[in-house]
C-alpha cells in the first residue's frame, strides 16, 4: 500500500474496508466515463485520472481489483464504459484497448508509487506519465493484434477453401 492509504485511519486495515476502497475507485473511474469530450472513434474521458489515482492511492493490488471491478461492472452489463457502452462488445470497440490497458496501468502505477519511500509531486508526475504511455502501449497493440489476427485468420480461411476446392 502506498503513504496515502497508509494514512487513512483503520479501514486499510480490514479486508472490508480495502475492497470498499477499490470499489470507491470502480465508481469513480465509471463516473469519469461519463465526462468526455466527444473525439472518434476514442473520447477523452476522465477515467484515465481516476485509474492513475487508483494505482498511485490504492497501490498495485488494490489498484488491479479497482480495474478488475470496474470492468466486471460493464461486462455484467452495466453502462459505465464511455458513451455508455457495456458487455463484451464494449472490448471490442476501439476502446477495448484502452479498457484492458486500464489494469496494466494501474498496476504499473501502483508498483511504481510503492517503490517511492517518499512521495512527492514530482514522483507522482513521473509515475503517471510512466502509466499513461503504458496505456497508449497496450490500446495500439491490442488493436494491431486484432487487426492483424482477422486478416491472418481471413488468409487461411481462403487458402483452405482454395485447397479443397481446386
Amino acid at each position: 500500500m502506498t503513504a496515502l492509504v497508509r494514512s487513512l485511519p483503520r479501514i486499510q486495515n480490514t479486508i472490508q474496508g480495502q475492497i470498499f476502497l477499490a470499489t470507491c475507485f470502480a465508481c469513480l473511474t465509471a463516473l469519469g466515463a461519463q465526462v468526455q469530450v466527444p473525439i472518434s472513434p476514442v473520447p477523452v474521458t476522465l477515467q484515465v485520472l481516476f485509474v492513475l489515482l487508483s494505482g498511485l492511492v490504492l497501490g498495485s493490488k488494490l489498484g488491479i481489483l479497482s480495474q478488475l471491478e470496474y470492468l466486471a461492472f460493464g461486462l455484467a452489463g452495466m453502462p459505465v464504459f464511455a458513451q455508455g457502452k457495456s458487455g463484451l462488445l464494449a472490448l471490442l470497440d476501439p476502446t477495448g484497448g484502452y479498457l484492458v490497458g486500464f489494469i496494466l496501468g494501474a498496476y504499473i502505477a501502483g508498483l511504481l508509487a510503492e517503490s517511492v519511500a517518499q512521495p512527492g509531486r514530482i514522483r507522482f508526475f513521473c509515475c503517471g506519465f510512466t502509466r499513461v504511455l503504458s496505456l497508449f502501449r497496450s490500446f495500439y497493440s491490442l488493436q494491431f493484434l486484432m487487426k492483424h489476427s482477422f486478416h491472418s485468420i481471413l488468409f487461411y480461411f481462403y487458402r483452405v477453401l482454395y485447397l479443397l476446392f481446386r
